[in-house]
């Protein structure tokens, strides 16, 4: 496996991201909360979900078997994965546990 230099750490891969729910930034000093809670509306946060649940059911599975490839080939082993379930357009926890099980055959 490749390592990289980052700041004096030797990592293999580097996945950022943000919590739009509550808007916390890591970075308040640029991206201050209420600007993140100003733009991550409620609306905005769920459409991708929305957009999830209007394709045909045999292209969502194969987007969350992709993201399941995605995650568990760039974690190392005392890594966690936290994946967030929206009930709101589909029953999305259902639907992701019989994909989970599919994957992981």
């Amino acid at each position: 496996m490749k390592y990289v230099d980052f700041f004096g750490h030797k990592v293999s891969k580097l996945i950022v991201g943000d919590n739009p729910f509550n808007g916390h930034s890591y970075i308040t000093h640029i991206v201050p909360k209420q600007e993140m809670i100003d733009y991550h509306t409620e609306d905005k946060i769920f459409a991708g979900g929305q957009m999830l649940a209007e394709q045909e059911e045999a292209e969502r599975r194969r987007r969350i078997k992709d993201t399941y490839d995605t995650i568990f080939n760039a974690l190392k082993p005392n890594d966690l994965a936290v994946m967030g379930i929206f009930q709101k357009h589909h029953d999305q926890l259902t639907e992701n546990v019989s994909v989970f099980n599919e994957w992981a055959k």
